[in-house]
């Protein structure tokens, strides 16, 4: 990887973006987990009487419009995180700012339900695609903030 000046961008930063590109693949993956969990626990059984499952009656979650919300907000997660890693691969000095919130945001709602609830009842491939997406997003938000990346990240060349 290197910026149209040529320069090389350091270790750090070229493994923060494959860092990255694994946190989009796992994006799609964990959304995609997480659709056919919706599909086989809540939308059948609340659609289809004689689908046996141990949850009876109708939820709000049956709805297909949540569905398409969390298919489109996974879309958008893999995007801004494929665009991100362009940026960060170019030395955009806000492209490590916008990795470190993409990263911080899901980060900050973990710990808001683990406060919550404290106990895990079980797990669940979705959950465990999204752990890994995490583990990504702190290596490619750690690697982004190395100190040997800092110089590749210059403020005062606005022409990357």
């Amino acid at each position: 990887m290197a910026d149209p000046d040529g320069e090389r961008a350091p270790q750090a930063v070229r493994w923060a973006v494959l860092a990255m590109y694994g946190g989009a693949a796992l994006t799609v993956a964990f959304t995609a987990a997480a659709l056919a969990h919706w599909y086989f626990q809540e939308y059948l059984p609340a659609n289809r009487p004689t689908f046996v499952h141990s949850d009876s009656g109708p939820s709000i979650g049956a709805s297909p419009f949540f569905a398409w919300l969390d298919l489109l907000g996974g879309l958008l997660i893999c995007c801004l995180w494929l665009w991100t890693a362009r940026m960060c691969a170019r030395g955009h000095p806000l492209a490590r700012v916008t990795a470190t919130v993409l990263f911080a945001a899901p980060a900050l709602a973990v710990a808001r339900n683990a406060y919550g609830h404290p106990r895990i009842h079980h797990v669940t491939l979705a959950g465990l695609l999204f752990a890994a997406g995490l583990l990504a997003g702190l290596a490619a938000v750690v690697l982004l903030w190395h100190r040997s990346s800092g110089p590749y990240f210059r403020a005062d060349v606005p022409s990357r």
